[in-house]
């Protein structure tokens, strides 16, 4: 009976947090959105809406960049974050609707920055939301998993998409928001409840703080003791670092740029480029099935990404990192020769129009489990935690922003000098992982990562 209650209770505590994550799945959709899009409205024999390939870097960019806003603001507490959730699901259906009546370049713009904006803002408040209703096993499970949202949005798109224009594609785009605001707003809000040994654990937290309080006047100030460095430390725990407080202190600097260079590689090495430019890469490849070839990659991209977050954190980290990227750069060689000598290929057999796409799945599994999810994990684990609130923002700033730009930077090249120079140029964006393997930590996390409150702990295991 105790079993049954307490997953009853968990359920309940899941399952407006599932609605509200349909935020991530529409974003998803957003994302795999120009794949479907692009052939058709690049055709000037039946497109709606002529676009020309340099608009198609902007299109995509857009919702990024309203990711990017969004983001900024992802810790406000100026409105409820039930409230906040439901109104950025509200969003995104009102950008879904303009995207459906678009008549030119400039819906589609404003239409893609409310989808990313609700994203970027709705995702932090949803995170307020489960730290307040849901146990701390299961927020942090539920924290783990959300990326998976957008990997699912993608291949919906991919699946649906491939048999409607891009309005319809856009119409039914708003049943999925639709049904995650009413969802979430109609479910009521599950306040978290405490168990006895909280309850005592919170007790016993209290009467040592005013034991603390009353005896402050008399207690000499913490120790500061000046490092080899010449950094001051201090053994008590503050608020969160602010920005320029991230800045100065060494560990989050030092945590920073090797996040910005772990998050640089994996955008640059065509993460999201393989993504918005699939279908367009699978008709270069003279597939006669590219919209096919879509959908598989987008399934295999989802099981990578669950298979991911849920093993890469058992694995250890050099040596994933180095292996992952050694098989990386053999699939783009392959590919890229592939385009090289496509004629040459064709000839031989008309098979080898199906070898980019197992070489690209190839890839996406190396390329996803050495370091598609290293940042997150550099993020829970390595960083200093009074660091992670302004961080985290930092990731998602760098992490949209590079999409964009290394999407426009693929596109100019394969536009100028054909698809096997824009993996070139993928390969030689795969070296910069040797130059992280010798900053970072070689190590395995051993246990679950804790949150309570906002604090992040693990205990790590070194090698």
């Amino acid at each position: 009976m105790f079993i049954t209650i307490e997953l009853s209770e968990q359920f309940r505590q899941l399952l407006p947090v599932i609605f509200g994550a349909f935020l991530s799945v529409t974003f998803g959709m957003g994302l795999g959105w120009p794949c479907i899009a692009y052939p058709y409205l690049l055709n000037d024999d039946v497109t709606p809406i002529p676009i020309t390939l340099d608009d198609t870097a902007l299109i995509a960019g857009f919702l990024m960049e309203g990711n990017t806003i969004g983001s900024l603001f992802s810790t406000s507490k100026l409105l409820p974050a039930k409230l906040a959730v439901s109104l950025c699901c509200f969003l995104q259906i009102s950008g879904w609707v303009l995207m459906f009546y678009s008549r030119n370049i400039f819906w589609f713009l404003g239409s893609r920055a409310s989808v990313g904006f609700a994203n970027g803002y709705g995702m932090g408040q949803l995170k307020r939301y489960i730290k307040d209703t849901c146990d701390p096993d299961l927020a942090d499970t539920i924290n783990n998993y959300l990326p998976v949202g957008i990997n699912v949005g993608v291949l919906i798109t991919f699946t649906y998409g491939a048999f409607v224009d891009f309005r319809s594609l856009a119409l039914y785009a708003v049943i999925v928001p639709s049904i995650g605001f009413l969802g979430f707003t109609l479910i009521p809000k599950l306040e978290r409840k405490t168990d006895s040994s909280q309850r005592v654990r919170n007790a016993l937290e209290s009467t040592m703080e005013k034991d603390e309080m009353s005896m402050a006047k008399n207690i000499t100030p913490p120790p500061v003791l000046e490092t080899a460095e010449g950094e001051r430390e201090s053994n008590t725990v503050g608020k969160p670092f602010t920005v320029f407080e991230v800045l100065r202190d060494r560990d989050s600097r030092n945590g920073l740029f090797l996040m910005f260079l772990i998050v640089f590689v994996q955008q640059y090495s065509g993460g999201p480029a393989n993504l918005v430019y699939s279908q367009i890469i699978f008709t270069s490849t003279a597939n006669p099935y590219p919209k096919l070839c879509s959908i598989i990659y987008g399934i295999t991209a989802l099981i990578n990404i669950i298979l991911a977050l849920t093993f890469a954190k058992n694995i250890r980290r050099k040596t994933n990192l180095l292996v992952g990227t050694l098989a990386c750069i053999f699939c783009y060689v392959l590919v890229a020769l592939y385009f090289f000598l496509r004629n040459e290929l064709y000839q031989i057999n008309e098979l080898f129009t199906w070898a980019p796409l197992f070489l690209l799945m190839l890839w996406n599994v190396f390329h996803t489990f050495s370091f598609g999810v290293l940042s997150l994990l550099q993020l829970k684990e390595s960083l200093p935690k009074r660091s992670l609130n302004v961080l985290s923002k930092f990731w998602t700033i760098h992490f949209s922003m590079s999409a964009v730009i290394s999407t426009k930077i693929f596109q100019v090249i394969f536009g100028m000098f054909g698809m096997g120079m824009g993996y070139t140029f993928f390969i030689f964006v795969l070296v910069g992982n040797f130059l992280i393997a010798i900053f970072i930590k070689d190590y395995t996390p051993k246990g679950k990562l804790e949150v309570n409150g906002g604090v992040e702990s693990a205990t790590v295991q070194r090698f």
